[in-house]
């Protein structure tokens, strides 16, 4: 279970998304991915179809994934978790925070936080990034090898160590 990390310079705590979370998540979407849609599309019906797009997708491949909120003490929303699990190896579909919330240490505290999950259980972690995403150099700092690449991703996986 993720928990949350009071360690890091901006305390966080993660919560169960709910339905009225909607207008944050895609807050969230236009800040991480929408960026670089919105150079490429430059219009806001096309990033708001993209968004759904996105959405249905991940509610049909990952079906029964858990999807958090990562909110500060105050209870405000600045990031998105949605990880899914099933046997031996868990996948992080989508975490993303809100750039006023960058390099402050929450990213990495989840991440470590699903890495001592898949030690604990014996399972992978495995994700995939868009290649202009800086979050990539984050991943290999962490510890996660590329396991195959495409024009657009880099599809990743970090794996415990074996015990001897």
């Amino acid at each position: 279970m993720i928990r949350s990390d009071q360690s890091v310079a901006t305390p966080f705590h993660l919560r169960e998304a709910r339905a009225e979370d909607e207008a944050r998540r895609y807050r969230i979407f236009i800040e991480t991915a929408g960026t670089d849609l919105m150079r490429l599309a430059g219009n806001e019906s096309l990033l708001q179809m993209q968004y759904r797009a996105r959405e249905m997708s991940y509610a049909s491949r990952f079906a029964g994934a858990e999807e958090k909120m990562i909110c500060l003490p105050d209870g405000r929303s600045v990031g998105r978790l949605v990880v899914y699990r099933q046997p031996g190896a868990m996948r992080l579909v989508d975490i993303g925070l809100l750039e006023s919330h960058r390099g402050q240490g929450i990213g990495t505290a989840l991440l470590k936080d699903l890495q001592q999950e898949c030690m604990d259980g014996g399972s992978r972690l495995e994700l995939q990034v868009a290649r202009t995403n800086r979050a990539a150099q984050l991943y290999l700092r962490m510890g996660f090898s590329v396991t195959s690449e495409d024009a657009m991703y880099a599809h990743m996986r970090w794996q415990p160590m074996r015990q001897p």
